[in-house]
């Protein structure tokens, strides 16, 4: 885990802040009262987690279409982040993962923008309750066979 330590020092020094690791392990970063990105190592050690919370999602039919373009956005490649929903906490969120094997700091600070620019976006729809309009973030995907129509 002092590999998790030094990772922090370095990052950091780039983001030009100090970053402590909590008594779990992780560091949240703080991007103007909007929106919080955990940084953690996963429990095996092997990989660093970047975190979101988007929101609690209300039952019903947004819910299911919000849900629908989550899966929709992950579809895409390549892209920054991933969506997944917690059952137990009724939460979206938004995640991303790095080999920790070699990871540099500066690989998280130029990864940190567009995945808070994608999560806050999110964030901001979700409590509007608006779907979020899901676009390639990459070379667009190709045609599916569930593309075709009757």
């Amino acid at each position: 885990m002092e590999d998790f330590h030094i990772l922090m020092d370095d990052l950091g020094n780039l983001l030009d802040i100090t970053l402590i690791p909590d008594k779990h392990g992780a560091c949240v970063l703080n991007f103007n009262d909007e929106i919080k990105v955990q940084i953690e190592p996963d429990v095996a050690g092997h990989s660093l987690i970047l975190a979101a919370e988007i929101g609690e999602i209300p039952a019903g039919k947004f819910r299911e279409n919000l849900l629908a373009n989550g899966l929709k956005y992950n579809s895409h490649t390549p892209r920054i982040g991933t969506f997944a929903y917690l059952l137990r906490k009724n939460l979206l969120v938004f995640f991303y993962t790095f080999e920790l094997e070699g990871l540099q700091a500066d690989l998280i600070a130029a990864t940190l923008p567009p995945f808070v620019e994608r999560a806050l976006q999110w964030k901001q729809d979700v409590a509007k309750g608006v779907l979020p309009v899901v676009e390639s973030e990459g070379k667009q995907t190709n045609p599916s066979i569930f593309d075709l129509k009757k």
